[in-house]
């Protein structure tokens, strides 16, 4: 598995690569074991191998990480295919994901992003029943539909039935600067 970018920094490539919804699939598939990574004057390209035999974690991957700072307030770059609904233009806010390896199905129940105050902010819903292209297996995106505010705090907390069984998880990240 690869994933491509016309970003030219590699670190920033890495960054706008897991900063969006599709591209980050690999980042957090616990079967990718190996990467490796290689830019030239037009692109960054990420090399993904999977090991078949990575036991199955017991716990949710979460995306940003619980306690994560510095993240990247907004996602800017296009990705293709496209999740997001045409009404929703670039950029919106950092990408929050919650996955399940293994689960056969995930529903959501509830998921929301939210400010230090307790403000809830507006966005797009992307399941593996709501997905456009039918590309999430074990995950639910929440996309804010603007960029988060700078150097702020953040409560990410999604409830989800998985495999029929109910399952809740509440973290918080902050933001950096652009």
């Amino acid at each position: 598995m690869e994933d491509v970018t016309g970003e030219l920094d590699p670190t920033r490539a890495i960054d706008s690569l897991i900063n969006s919804v599709y591209h980050r699939l690999p980042f957090i598939n616990h079967e990718m074991r190996d990467v490796g990574l290689g830019y030239s004057v037009r692109a960054v390209v990420v090399m993904f191998g999977a090991n078949q035999r990575t036991p199955t974690p017991a716990n949710p991957i979460i995306c940003p990480g619980d306690g994560a700072t510095g993240v990247l307030p907004g996602w800017i770059a296009q990705e293709f295919p496209n999740p997001l609904p045409a009404d929703v233009k670039l950029p919106a806010g950092c990408p929050v994901s919650i996955s399940f390896p293994g689960a056969k199905l995930i529903e959501l129940i509830t998921g929301t992003v939210e400010t230090a105050t307790g403000t809830k902010l507006d966005c797009v819903v992307l399941t593996p029943q709501t997905d456009p292209h039918k590309l999430l297996k074990h995950d639910v995106f929440l996309v804010p539909k603007k960029p988060l505010d700078e150097r702020q705090s953040y409560r990410a907390s999604f409830e989800v039935m998985v495999d029929g069984a109910r399952k809740s998880k509440a973290w918080y990240f902050a933001t950096g600067s652009k």
